[in-house]
């Protein structure tokens, strides 16, 4: 007999543009969030970050990579996003634990995009 996996659809017509919703499964870890700062002749990791503390400054030398585990908490993910600049529709594409693997280049950063499974600090 073969097993059925259910998922949830995101309907992308809804009504409110900020209104975000994580179709993975609901989790209880917290966010695991890691910010690369790198240039050719440096890099550097930003390790346990909270989320109101990422920010990346405008008019350096450097270039910023940032991971987050755990997105789940769509609060915290709409505060790292809307800090740093990122458009409501790429949050939610964020959350869409459906997406296939994308990249996509907008003037102020590049969104990149592709699952991980990774068990969650509890």
């Amino acid at each position: 007999m073969d097993s059925v996996i259910s998922t949830r659809i995101l309907n992308r017509r809804k009504k409110d543009p900020n209104e975000f919703i994580f179709t993975g499964e609901k989790q209880t870890g917290e966010l695991d969030i890691q910010l690369f700062r790198y240039s050719r002749e440096k890099i550097e990791e930003a390790t346990g970050l909270k989320p109101q503390q990422v920010q990346i400054p405008a008019n350096d030398n450097f270039k910023y990579w940032l991971n987050v585990y755990g997105i789940h908490d769509t609060s915290s993910i709409a505060l790292i996003c809307k800090n740093l600049g990122v458009d409501s529709l790429t949050i939610q594409d964020i959350l869409d634990v459906n997406q296939r693997p994308k990249f996509q280049e907008f003037d102020n950063y590049n969104f990149f995009t592709i699952r991980v499974d990774t068990p969650l600090k509890q």
